[in-house]
């Protein structure tokens, strides 16, 4: 891991003030502040993180606020949260459920060193942040002990493949209890009748999906199939939107269960 390079007070190709750069051998991670939000960026790639300083739990970007819609269907004894970026998930997650245990899994040291120091995380005996990689980190759970599995996993450009191999789909499974969900960011579709598709099918009872405006696609994916309960989701969802204090109902009427093969 490098030491930290001299940082810019004002930076004209990010049109913001860097607040934090290093680099590790898998490449650079920066801290970049435009006005009231706060970004994490690898390389150049797009923003992994977004977070806004004076609201710190509330979901700035889209994709994040429908992946917590997902809520709405879990427990909220435990969750594992796959690919920690800056955090958001986890600050939100910990803003709905106070007494919430949360395990964050990510892969790179420097990744998780950042999000500490800049971007929030909770420093209380209900969070655990481990470095590892997210299959590895599965194989290790006890079967059925977790209520909700949150895998957002990209590189600078792409996304982490793990999260479209059947045999992830399978581990998650394992662990997740009688009445657990597995949420899924992912910014591709998968092909309807593929392998992990049918993986998908064949291994959950019951499927849903919301298409954002920015094109990711939440896949919310359960081991058992949920009793109907419209009007208490509907409470739950204006609880959520005030507590994180951003609009999730549009993104809630866009969820809708998807085809089985």
């Amino acid at each position: 891991m490098e030491e930290d390079r001299k940082i810019d007070v004002e930076a004209e190709f990010y049109q913001g003030r860097i607040v934090h750069r290093q680099s590790d051998e898998l490449g650079e991670v920066c801290v970049i502040d435009f006005g009231q939000q706060r970004v994490m960026r690898f390389d150049d790639g797009f923003g992994q993180s977004r977070k806004d300083l004076f609201r710190p739990a509330s979901l700035v970007y889209e994709y994040m606020r429908a992946m917590i819609i997902g809520q709405l269907y879990a427990p909220s004894n435990h969750a594992t949260v796959l690919g920690l970026g800056g955090g958001a998930l986890v600050r939100a997650l910990r803003k709905l459920f106070p007494a919430m245990s949360i395990s964050a899994v990510e892969y790179r040291q420097l990744v998780a060193d950042i999000a500490s120091e800049y971007f929030g995380l909770p420093k209380d005996a209900r969070f655990a942040l481990y470095v590892a990689d997210a299959m590895d980190y599965l194989n290790t759970q006890a079967d059925e002990s977790t209520d909700v599995i949150y895998s957002d996993m990209y590189h600078a450009h792409t996304e982490a493949g793990i999260q479209s191999q059947p045999d992830f789909l399978v581990a998650c499974h394992r662990v997740l209890r009688p009445q657990g969900w597995l949420i899924i960011n992912h910014h591709q579709l998968p092909e309807f009748g593929g392998q992990y598709y049918q993986q998908l099918t064949s291994t959950f009872n019951t499927i849903r999906l919301c298409t954002t405006g920015s094109d990711n696609h939440i896949i919310y994916a359960a081991k058992t199939k949920p009793v109907p309960s419209p009007e208490s989701d509907k409470e739950k969802l204006q609880e959520f939107q005030k507590q994180l204090n951003c609009r999730l109902d549009e993104l809630y009427l866009r969820v809708g269960e998807i085809n089985r093969v």
